[in-house]
């Protein structure tokens, strides 16, 4: 029996390109020997991104995505770590492909009042939609990639910034949608030896909790896919604040994690809008307080109880949802629901004026109850 492991054994590895059409069959001491002669990867963006990987930066709309990457595209091409971060890689050619802004928009955050225009190093080429192509027959997802790579071979860049993903595929929730595009990704992070930043939009989420794998939109297949991960969240005790957040790490343990994030805030300095770093801090102190989001929770489960069931009493209400019935009455008084007025534990329905009975809690005692049809009471307004 072991003879015939053996033979299975040596013929797997003495197995060459034609016999394997798509894998390496190697021993794992193999594997190890040849990656002791590679070079060790560097540090592009501190602890949040290496050289050779595949990377994601995702937050909400209006958080400054684009501003952290151009300062990190600059930083790159430049050779010097943006100010408060770590870089050892050496000044790397940037392809930053800008498919949110405009010529005019960039030219408000780089300049001081559209004069005194920042100067960029030479080593950073912007990519964006040639507008008098934009008509054409073929696959526009294909025709983009292929022109990323061109742009590739052309300037000889080592590193491409993708603002944002959407723009490479515009599904990317199922993993048959997200399977071509990141698979377009890796090829040219391996073939041609770069490192890739791709940004994207995270969805609504829920500000009282600490942002994580799944807040990044499609992040079930996507997150599967990338190296690394970070990504950037608004303080809620201060709008103006941001704070950036390790998602996932590969290539060294997470540094910056829910306690212990950067903490920046955006700045023109000059002409440069970028990020600036303030200090560290756990990221609890800047999500929403808890007692504030039970209240929407409970606000949330009044107004659905209410809507199921509108014949229901305050008491009735409060027991289902183990609340008290005046928490309820306030609850249904803040969102206009009911009415101001006592404190009685009655419904009462009052006519619309095309003869159409509308539900309402009502806190008087006086009226009579009107069914539909009837005329609306002398003492009430009606809806």
């Amino acid at each position: 029996m072991s003879n015939i492991k053996d033979e299975v054994r040596a013929e797997a590895l003495s197995a060459n390109g034609s016999e394997y059409k798509l894998l390496r069959v190697e021993t794992m001491n193999s594997c190890l020997r040849r990656a002791a002669e590679m070079p060790i990867p560097k540090m592009l963006y501190s602890e949040f991104w290496f050289e050779g990987e595949l990377c994601v930066l995702f937050a909400n709309t209006n958080t400054g995505k684009s501003l952290l990457a151009f300062q990190i595209a600059d930083s790159i091409s430049r050779g010097q770590p943006v100010k408060g971060f770590k870089m050892d890689a050496g000044r790397q050619i940037v392809l930053y492909c800008d498919f949110e802004l405009s010529e005019k928009q960039n030219q408000c955050r780089y300049s001081e009042d559209y004069r005194n225009t920042y100067r960029f190093s030479e080593g950073v080429y912007r990519i964006s939609i040639n507008p008098d192509k934009f008509d054409f027959d073929g696959d526009f997802e294909a025709l983009l990639k292929a022109d990323i790579e061109q742009a590739v071979k052309t300037t000889g860049a080592k590193v491409v910034i993708i603002d944002n993903i959407t723009w490479l595929r515009t599904e990317t929730e199922k993993a048959r949608d997200a399977l071509p595009l990141m698979k377009a990704m890796k090829g040219l992070q391996r073939v041609h030896g770069v490192s890739v930043l791709l940004l994207a939009h995270s969805p609504k989420r829920n500000n009282a909790i600490p942002i994580g794998l799944d807040d990044l939109a499609g992040s079930k297949h996507l997150m599967n896919f990338v190296d690394s991960a970070f990504t950037i969240g608004t303080s809620f005790r201060d709008s103006g604040l941001r704070y950036i957040k390790q998602i996932k790490a590969r290539s060294c343990p997470i540094v910056y994690g829910t306690d212990f994030v950067v903490l920046c805030r955006i700045e023109k300095d000059v002409n440069f809008t970028g990020f600036h770093v303030e200090g560290y801090e756990v990221e609890y102190k800047h999500l929403k307080p808890l007692p504030e989001q039970e209240k929407e929770v409970d606000e949330a489960r009044v107004i659905e109880v209410f809507k199921k069931n509108p014949k229901a009493s305050l008491r009735q209400i409060g027991k289902e949802l183990g609340l008290h019935h005046e928490t309820v009455r306030r609850i249904l008084t803040r969102v206009g629901l009911i009415g101001t007025g006592g404190t009685s534990d009655t419904v009462r329905q009052v006519c619309h004026p095309e003869s159409q009975a509308v539900q309402e809690f009502t806190g008087g005692t006086g009226g009579t109850l009107c069914h539909s049809g009837d005329s609306v009471p002398q003492d009430r307004e009606p809806f």
